[in-house]
Parts: C-alpha cells; sequence; structure tokens
C-alpha cells in the first residue's frame, strides 16, 4: 500500500473526502486505485459516472469491512 495515489485525485474527489473526513461516524477511509498494467488510464477515455455511482451506492456497506 503507497501513501501516494497512482492517479492523482480531483480536486471534487479531495473536496469530498475533506468532507466525509468531518464526520464522527467515519473511522477510516481506504481508498483504492486498480490500474491494469498495459494500458494507460483516463487518457481521452470517458466514464460512465452514473452506472459507476449505481454500483457503489447498491454495493456492500463500509460496516462490513470493519476490522476488529
Amino acid at each position: 500500500m503507497s501513501p501516494e495515489p497512482y492517479i492523482p485525485l480531483r480536486w471534487y474527489e479531495l473536496a469530498l473526502l475533506r468532507f466525509l473526513l468531518r464526520s464522527p461516524r467515519i473511522e477510516r477511509i481506504i481508498i483504492q486505485q486498480l490500474i491494469p498494467e498495459d494500458d494507460i488510464p483516463y487518457e481521452g477515455e470517458q466514464l460512465d459516472y452514473v452506472s459507476h455511482l449505481e454500483a457503489l451506492y447498491h454495493g456492500p456497506s463500509a460496516g462490513e469491512y470493519r476490522e476488529g
């Protein structure tokens, strides 16, 4: 695990993280970046944000990944 991101976070991603850090109910935020080895990410490639956000919304809650 690296303290530096593979792809620099965008300004709105950083703003969202700062907003989430203010919550007393959030203990830890883990950011995972998966990059295909043979593909240059985000080079002129449009992402489908709606389906991505819906998949995150319907995904498992963070409580299921709590350690301890």
